[in-house]
């Protein structure tokens, strides 16, 4: 399965199921809109989720969405030592890392490039 072009967004869960609520930097959703491609599966009950409320990356040192300051800083209410939980990430089991690069998207065969063109 290949999917559309992503932009890394900030979300907010709440499990129907469970009422557990979490937040995440790691969503994706389909470039240029807030639809979210991936869910995230509850960490108590195992629940697939869709955020509540999505929001863009903000940089903490300067507030902004897209800023100057480094890649590495562009992060909101992150924990660097906290390691990503790809057992209850979709798109991490769906096989597509989250820490890979994105690849370019070619829109004349609809995949990911190297494509078939």
């Amino acid at each position: 399965m290949d999917h559309p072009p992503l932009t890394k967004r900030y979300g907010f869960f709440r499990c129907k199921n469970c009422k557990r609520q979490w937040e995440s930097a790691n969503i994706f959703c389909v470039k240029n809109t807030k639809k979210v491609f991936f869910e995230q599966r509850c960490a108590t009950c195992g629940d697939s989720v869709n955020p509540y409320r999505t929001e863009n990356l903000c940089c903490p040192r300067c507030g902004n969405d897209d800023c100057i300051c480094s890649d590495d800083d562009n992060h909101r209410h992150v924990n660097p030592g906290k390691p990503h939980r790809s057992e209850l990430c979709e798109k991490c089991l769906a096989g597509y890392r989250c820490d890979e690069e994105p690849k370019k998207w070619c829109r004349r065969c609809k995949m990911h490039q190297p494509c078939r063109c």
